[in-house]
């Protein structure tokens, strides 16, 4: 297919796919799902990971440790980078299984910075599991371990949508039965389109199927993911190649474009098959668990859509995600009047904490003309306002003058300190920050530079981000007007 063919909708975005594979399995086996999917998919902007056992052997301790887990994110984010420095929105869409599933959740975390303007991403998971035991989490209060570092995505801005199958069995492979394969359910945007639902299978035997050259034999459990993810890529834009080999479930030959007449007749033999309930924990805290219950009209979510059954609810099916109560904050005022008042205040009190040099040279000449601004016209849009915040931090992040000791600039370090105070509580949620965690260095880097950059901001870049600010007669652009100043 055409790349042209692989564009979404229009000219300038671009479909760039990321499959990451699970923590012993290697990208280029088409036994595991991510492997098969990557091999068929036939947009040229596609990128592969093998999971952090195969690319991290020895840090990993053969994927005990999960060191690896974010190495992905360092590959992708430049692409994307270089793909919106070209002129082009990105669509991301990542697939991941089991600790790959955790590389996904951790690379949205990571380029939540980006605004939806130039980002757009999308997930597809099966049983994202971070292989942490439940006491490792709850002792682990600084976040430093998958089952809560991975958790929460409340912020990721420019995340769309998230699509979830969570297998309702433990594994029975005596090597693996006990080690802790339970699942996270991560906390996601409000604006974020969430599907979850529940597969017959374990953990691994959910995704494996034997590829081979003339065929492909999987197991009942396999087809049905392979089929819903495959679906569920589709509807995002992915394109496959057919497959050219014959399909098998065990020793059954089968016919494809059947699927529908296949996967129900799937989920009503799996549905009788359950002769006793269960229930499958997650790392939610406990309050949310995967639950087999027996004498059910309908095995699971996908079973009633296919049987054109629209009643909302998972109340009749035997797999259920039993999830806790959504967390209800209370709404923060983002009134584009409020935002404006909270930018003008936050950028009078930068200016007073700059170092009498830096108020006097060209860093404080572009604020104060950029306070200026921001007192003649009120009648802004939020993007207008998002852009003049996005200037306003990366103009107080600016060192002027270089040093051995210091990386961070004194308005910067004030920066951080104004947008803890509640009273830029718009402010802080417009940059995308977690709600429950105080603002840092790093978050404002990442909402200016899409990634944490600090580099940037060495006083040895000064006059090259000055300059982006600058007319040619040496007045100061709108600081609304300039968009693309973390991408440069």
């Amino acid at each position: 297919m055409p790349q042209s063919e692989q564009k979404n909708q229009d000219d300038n975005t671009i479909i760039l796919t990321v499959y990451i594979s699970g923590t012993n399995h290697s990208i280029d086996n088409q036994d595991n799902l991510g492997g098969l999917l990557h091999e068929l998919d036939e947009n040229p902007d596609k990128m592969g990971f093998s999971g952090c056992a195969v690319t991290h052997p020895l840090s990993s301790g053969k994927g005990i440790f999960g060191t690896g887990v974010d190495a992905p994110f360092y590959k992708v984010a430049p692409k994307i980078r270089e793909h919106i420095k070209a002129g082009k929105k990105v669509k991301l869409i990542v697939y991941g299984h089991s600790r790959g599933g955790i590389s996904a959740l951790r690379m949205i975390q990571e380029l939540s910075g980006f605004t939806e303007e130039y980002l757009e991403s999308h997930l597809v998971l099966v049983d994202p599991v971070p292989g942490n035991t439940h006491l490792a989490r709850k002792l682990d209060r600084a976040e430093r371990i998958g089952a809560r570092k991975a958790k929460d995505l409340s912020h990721c801005q420019n995340l769309k949508s998230v699509f979830v199958l969570y297998p309702n069995s433990r594994s029975t492979n005596s090597r693996q039965k006990h080690l802790p394969f339970d699942p996270i359910l991560p906390t996601f945007p409000p604006q974020c389109q969430v599907y979850q639902d529940v597969i017959v299978g374990e953990h691994s035997d959910a995704q494996y199927q034997i590829v081979e050259k003339n065929k492909i034999t999987f197991k009942e459990k396999s087809f049905v993911t392979f089929i819903r993810i495959q679906e569920q890529l589709e509807k995002l834009g992915c394109h496959f190649k057919e497959i050219i080999q014959e399909l098998f479930i065990d020793k059954a030959i089968i016919n494809k474009a059947q699927k529908d007449d296949i996967l129900l007749e799937i989920y009503r033999i799996q549905n009788l098959s359950i002769v006793e309930p269960s229930q499958k924990s997650t790392h939610d805290e406990e309050t949310s668990v995967i639950k087999t219950h027996k004498n059910k009209p309908y095995l699971n979510l996908d079973h009633k859509k296919r049987k054109k059954l629209h009643k909302h609810g998972n109340d009749d099916c035997a797999l259920q995600l039993v999830k806790s109560a959504s967390d209800h904050s209370k709404p923060i005022d983002k009134s584009v009047d409020t935002i404006h008042d909270q930018l003008q205040s936050l950028a009078n009190k930068t200016l007073s904490s700059m170092t009498t040099c830096s108020q006097q040279g060209t860093k404080g000449a572009i604020l104060k003309d950029f306070l200026r601004q921001l007192e003649k016209n009120s009648e802004w849009k939020e993007e207008d306002l998002k852009n003049a915040l996005r200037n306003i931090i990366a103009l107080s992040l600016q060192r002027d003058r270089s040093s051995l000791f210091f990386t961070t600039s004194t308005s910067g370090n004030k920066l951080v300190e104004l947008l803890n105070d509640p009273t830029f509580s718009g402010l802080k949620d417009l940059i995308g920050c977690k709600r429950n965690k105080e603002v840092s260095y790093k978050d404002l880097t990442k909402f200016v530079c899409g990634i944490d950059n600090l580099p940037k901001f060495y006083a040895r870049n000064k006059e090259t981000l000055y300059s982006l600010w600058k007319n040619e007669n040496h007045t100061i652009k709108p600081v609304s007007s300039i968009k693309q100043i973390q991408y440069i």
